[in-house]
């Protein structure tokens, strides 16, 4: 129960600066009507800086927030009492992909919804006597927190896939640890021997949350469908080649997650 407690406490703290991304996305809407807008409108080449500021930002610092947390997950599953690999696995899985859903997708939502409609519910709340009302200011302003998703997808694909090709990891464990911690010829030999291999436990949970974003925001933001294709497609490229060529497993997780993985996709619907 304490594992179960601190994802809680986890889920509950880390929805504030994801959150704050989230609003850091709609920052045209932020600044529309203050002083500021006066002053990016007579500075070109600061309002396209500011709008670059605003699509990659925060999607750098999401990333950067959720770098570490499967290896927490890790740890907390070893914590926890798990016997095998295979149960760790499936236990960084579940969680893992509750924590994007709720965080990536949900939060990211409702705060950008919010950053949005502020101003508009605020003006309007006395006319808002019937759930229609509340509907119809979601329905105009909910596709605009697609465009976060948007660099979001992008970003990750870009950077997921070069990174996949990349092994930068495993580069530098090789070639710069390597000679500089291995000093007996049966330590070089395991670390140039030892497989290339993968958590798929943290790659499933992410490629399912892009899904599960691609699925709902197709009806709301159609164009997301492109980005999604374009995700998609980048990301079986890389990992095509990496299955074939140069990832090995070092255990065998019975083929679970692949199923979970699917039905964690049907969130999204």
């Amino acid at each position: 129960m304490a594992a179960y407690g601190i994802l809680l406490v986890m889920i509950s703290l880390w929805s504030i600066p994801v959150a704050w991304t989230g609003a850091l996305s709609q920052i045209d809407q932020l600044i529309e009507g203050s002083r500021w807008e006066s002053l990016l409108e007579e500075r070109q080449m600061l309002r396209t800086a500011v709008q670059a500021f605003a699509g990659l930002l925060p999607t750098i610092l999401l990333a950067l927030f959720l770098y570490l947390l499967p290896l927490f997950l890790e740890l907390l599953a070893e914590f926890k009492g798990v016997k095998t690999h295979a149960l760790r696995d499936e236990f960084v899985q579940r969680f893992y992909f509750a924590f994007l859903f709720i965080q990536i997708f949900l939060v990211v939502s409702i705060a950008s919804f919010f950053t949005v409609s502020i101003d508009e519910l605020a003006a309007n709340v006395g006319e808002l006597q019937r759930a229609r009302d509340v509907l119809d200011i979601l329905s105009r302003n909910l596709p605009k927190a697609a465009n976060y998703f948007f660099s979001y997808m992008i970003l990750q694909s870009l950077s997921a896939s070069s990174a996949t090709l990349l092994q930068a990891g495993t580069l530098i464990t090789r070639y710069v640890l390597g000679p500089l911690l291995d000093s007996t010829p049966r330590a070089k030999w395991l670390r140039h021997t030892s497989p290339v291999s993968v958590r798929w436990s943290a790659v499933f949970p992410a490629y399912t949350n892009f899904a599960c974003i691609a699925l709902t925001y197709c009806i709301i933001s159609p164009l997301i469908s492109a980005f999604a294709i374009l995700t998609f497609g980048l990301l079986w490229a890389a990992q095509r080649y990496m299955i074939f060529y140069v990832y090995q497993s070092d255990y065998d997780t019975g083929g679970v997650l692949y199923p979970r993985a699917l039905n964690q996709t049907f969130t999204g619907v």
